[in-house]
């Protein structure tokens, strides 16, 4: 990070647009078989890699908007600012399974305590054991992992290409120690590490999605100016590229025969790479990327992240036979869920953000003030 904050960036609305559908690809993949909605739509296509999408773009745009931010004053601004726009929506949430699904029924009262601490300090992807990384609404794992991202964000800053080279030794590594053990996949009651926790939840290994999203980013901003003429074309290519490597992910995987590597495949590793690439040409905001931007998308892409959160809450509901839940139909489900978001987006995401950056404002303020007095 160079020194003279700027955090004045012009929108990139495209982005945003894009958001939803990958917000929307996790909904409907976990949606399967519940609400009425088949079980059989879609299974051919990783709708869960969204995820990774997810990951590659918080990478992009976190690059974007702090690459000329300096000193530990503004690394300490980013990471209240990532705490101000995570944390209340998943206390939220998690108040609200808590309301919805007794928290005993969820993780026992052995437990519970320590799987409601780590959920809550965002720790719980760490954990080998599925009672903790899918404790509570479950997909809050993955948040988790964003917070090891912001993390290590200001250090990565400073030498992407080197991370993204140890991001993947990483990975490598992972792939090499879940094989030594003889880890299998994750299966539900079994509470021992799992190639689900090691390749698919754990922080580290999903790390390189990351650091892959500050490079795209870094090249971005050296070069794609240049490539503004060419956006249409570089556009039309990356929607071909992205189709293609997500229609292709179970054809390739399967014909893996290590299971870590699989794991890591399936989940991510070969739909990177075209993400990274659809992210770079939908950044350049002409041609296709007019589309993405237009109003209605770009506000569901803005209410994306209490989507993602609230959407797993009716599920388990649905599937423990709850009602009002277990009488819902999929299209009335899916209203439900877009009207839930919009309301968490409006009266907690946006107000708890700003009260909280706010309120370290006047504390900085204050301090300026009423530095502390000299004692003898």
């Amino acid at each position: 990070m160079k020194a003279n904050a700027s955090f004045t960036k012009r929108d990139l609305p495209a982005l945003t647009g894009l958001r939803f559908f990958a917000a929307i690809a996790i909904v409907l993949h976990h949606m399967r078989g519940t609400f009425g909605f088949p079980n059989d739509v879609l299974t051919q296509v990783p709708l869960g890699n969204g995820v990774s999408f997810f990951y590659v773009l918080s990478g992009f745009i976190l690059t974007y908007v702090y690459h000329d931010a300096g000193g530990s004053t503004a690394r300490g601004k980013f990471l209240l600012a990532r705490f101000a726009r995570v944390w209340p929506l998943h206390l939220v949430t998690f108040v609200l399974i808590c309301l919805v699904i007794s928290p005993v029924s969820q993780v026992g009262t052995e437990d519970g305590l320590l799987a409601a601490f780590l959920n809550l300090t965002l720790l719980h992807a760490w954990m080998p054991d599925y009672r903790y990384f899918f404790s509570f609404n479950s997909v809050s794992w993955s948040l988790s992992v964003e917070a090891f991202f912001y993390l290590i964000f200001p250090l990565v800053l400073l030498r992407p290409a080197r991370w993204l080279m140890v991001s993947a030794v990483v990975v490598i590594s992972m792939m090499t120690l879940a094989t030594w053990l003889g880890v299998g996949p994750y299966t539900p009651g079994d509470s021992s590490p799992s190639i689900t926790s090691m390749m698919y939840i754990n922080p580290a290994t999903r790390s390189f999605e990351f650091v892959l999203g500050v490079v795209t980013a870094v090249i971005w901003l050296r070069i794609g100016h240049r490539c503004a003429g060419a956006a249409p074309l570089l556009q039309a290519a990356a929607v071909a590229l992205v189709i293609a490597s997500w229609s292709a992910v179970p054809e390739v995987a399967s014909r893996v025969t290590n299971l870590a590597a699989r794991e890591w495949l399936y989940h991510g590793g070969l739909t990177c790479m075209s993400s990274a690439f659809l992210i770079f040409s939908f950044a350049q905001q002409d041609g296709l990327a007019r589309a993405f931007s237009f109003k209605p998308l770009v506000y569901l892409g803005k209410i994306s992240f209490a989507l993602y959160l609230v959407h797993q809450i009716p599920i388990h509901a649905y599937n423990l036979g709850i009602p009002p839940f277990d009488q819902l139909t999929w299209p009335v489900y899916l209203l439900a869920v877009l009207a839930a978001s919009a309301a968490l987006h409006h009266l907690v995401e946006n107000p708890a953000r700003l009260l909280i950056l706010d309120a370290s404002r006047r504390l900085s303020q204050r301090g300026r003030r009423d530095p502390a007095r000299p004692t003898a």
